[in-house]
């Protein structure tokens, strides 16, 4: 008992008095994923009792699930944090250029998403005007941006905080849109169910400021690995299970 208690002491000394900026760095991104992994944990168990209780389920979770493993490789690892990024965390740094890309996107997606209810590689439902809609927000967004440029980049640096919220928040409530058909209960869980991607947002948010817009999107891309890694080794422990078979090994 005493050697345990010696160990969790020590433990708790490197914890809390680590001198080097790599060590702080290094248990910030430990905590923030215990953080992760919890948050994780809470919003399965309340879409699980929501899918039991209203059989709701996530529509764009089914639709991943029926994509080869590569496809969905390429659009949980590659595609979406690369989108997602530019969307919500491209824009924490005030720029013309990041401003515009940002709000491209966004509108793209709302365009998507929200208006013709489809998916963002979907090329046949009014893809002409969903582009066209996108780029004039682009272009209106760019000239704006450039013509009131030292405004808006005061105004950035004075209220950064409530733009980091915004984005941070608008990203994880915009998840909800992943379920069929958003009830009164989904709404009313929308805290509990986007949980993870709210800590995620923040997680994102502090290393894209710190340390550059492409680590984000790394560490983003590294999450969704993750996630997807058991796919992968039940995928792969079929193969070699199925060779096996084959030739009777």
């Amino acid at each position: 008992m005493g050697s345990a208690s010696a160990e969790w002491g020590d433990c708790k000394i490197l914890l809390f008095t680590a001198q080097s900026k790599k060590q702080k760095t290094l248990w910030a991104f430990f905590y923030v994923f215990l953080l992760f992994l919890f948050c994780s944990v809470i919003s399965i168990i309340i879409a699980v009792i929501i899918h039991l209780t209203e059989n709701e389920s996530s529509a764009v979770k089914e639709a991943i699930e029926k994509q080869p493993l590569l496809r969905r490789f390429l659009s949980m690892v590659i595609v979406t944090p690369l989108i997602e990024e530019i969307m919500f965390r491209l824009p924490l740094r005030f720029s013309k250029w990041n401003i515009t890309a940002s709000f491209l996107v966004l509108s793209y997606g709302f365009m998507t998403v929200v208006i013709f209810d489809t998916r963002f590689v979907d090329a046949g439902n009014h893809f002409i005007a969903r582009i066209g809609v996108a780029v004039l927000v682009g272009i209106i967004i760019f000239y704006m941006s450039k013509l009131y440029q030292e405004k808006l980049l005061k105004f950035w640096e004075k209220y950064f905080r409530f733009i980091l919220y915004f984005f941070c928040f608008l990203f994880a409530f915009l998840h909800i849109t992943n379920y069929d058909e958003i009830t009164t209960k989904i709404l009313l869980l929308t805290p509990l169910l986007t949980l993870s991607q709210l800590v995620g947002a923040f997680s994102y948010s502090f290393v894209r400021m710190k340390y550059g817009f492409g680590v984000g999107i790394l560490l983003h891309s590294v999450k969704n690995f993750l996630v997807l890694l058991p796919h992968i080794l039940a995928a792969v422990f079929y193969y070699l299970a199925a060779v096996l078979s084959a030739y009777n090994l």
